[in-house]
């Protein structure tokens, strides 16, 4: 990853820059990194994208997690194509909690009309369960699900923070709620 940064904006990395950047990647292999091998063969920024589309989603988690997951692979898809985020602020989609809907459900119908939305892909497009929510600098991005699955009026958040950092890395802090809070 840091190796195509630095291709692209004209400078090389140093050896003690790259070890930095697979040993990151090798003290938390199951979060969302991009493949650094792949990144470092690619070429151009379609090759970039290719890379990064071709890592595995955890799918199997359901949502929120596979939506977030697809949020993080566009927004990094995004950043290394661009070398920013998509800046802006898109508050709680949809604006109300499911849990005050008749089926405890959101209604994904006409939800997603929100440019960022589009630009980053986001169209659920069953009844679901949690809200999105969205912040972005040129450098750090804020991805988050807030919903009250058993509608016990006591909300949990998924949130995900892409930061680029001056380190020449791509940063992505996860935080879940406990297990068993919802």
């Amino acid at each position: 990853m840091l190796s195509v940064v630095k291709r692209r904006s004209g400078t090389e990395i140093t050896p003690s820059q790259r070890d930095a950047a697979i040993e990151e990647c090798r003290k938390a292999p199951d979060s969302e990194r991009a493949n650094i091998a792949c990144l470092n063969k690619a070429n151009d920024d379609d090759a970039i994208v290719k890379c990064i589309e071709e890592e595995t989603a955890p799918t199997a988690q359901g949502e929120p997690a596979a939506e977030l997951a697809h949020l993080v692979r566009q927004l990094r898809t995004y950043y290394f194509v661009h070398e920013t985020f998509p800046r802006g602020t898109v508050a709680l989609t949809p604006s109300q909690a499911c849990c005050s809907s008749p089926t405890k459900k959101c209604s994904s119908a006409g939800q997603w009309t929100d440019p960022i939305w589009q630009l980053l892909e986001l169209d659920i497009k069953q009844d679901h369960l949690y809200q999105y929510r969205y912040e972005a600098t040129d450098k750090k991005a804020i991805v988050e699900a807030v919903g009250d699955p058993d509608c016990d009026g006591k909300p949990i958040t998924y949130r995900r923070e892409l930061e680029f950092r001056d380190d020449g890395n791509m940063h992505i802090t996860v935080t879940d709620p406990p297990p068993g809070s919802d």
